[in-house]
């Protein structure tokens, strides 16, 4: 294991630690939000560090430009297939869903999406 890839992963380990032997004591000195919400908050924040970070090392070792990786959490619009609103057999469902087809909208999301070469 080459020295800079020996780093970045030490750096992600003491990251790692400090985060998690400071939530206990922020999370029990909050007194406007809950014990578990804190940490639950913390912890997702510090899983998302952590795969970032894995990624980005990971590329790089592998020989990878970073400038090509992006990596983000937006989310995307899913729309309702129109083929799914034509095959449904109640035609007053059917005809309330087309008037109002652009309420019909999923968001996905995911914590972290990884692309390469995406603007």
């Amino acid at each position: 294991m080459n020295l800079d890839l020996k780093k970045r992963i030490d750096n992600i380990v003491s990251t790692y630690e400090k985060i998690v032997k400071g939530v206990d004591e922020k999370a029990h000195e909050n007194t406007d939000r809950a014990y578990g919400g804190i940490v639950r908050s913390e912890k997702g924040k510090l899983q998302e560090y952590i795969t970032e970070e894995i990624i980005k090392t990971a590329w790089e070792s592998l020989g990878g430009d970073i400038n090509r990786l992006n990596i983000d959490s937006k989310k995307h619009q899913i729309r309702i297939k129109q083929e799914y609103v034509n095959n449904l057999d109640d035609p007053e469902v059917r005809d309330y869903i087309n008037s109002n087809i652009e309420e019909y909208i999923y968001e996905l999301s995911v914590d972290k999406q990884v692309y390469v070469d995406y603007e």
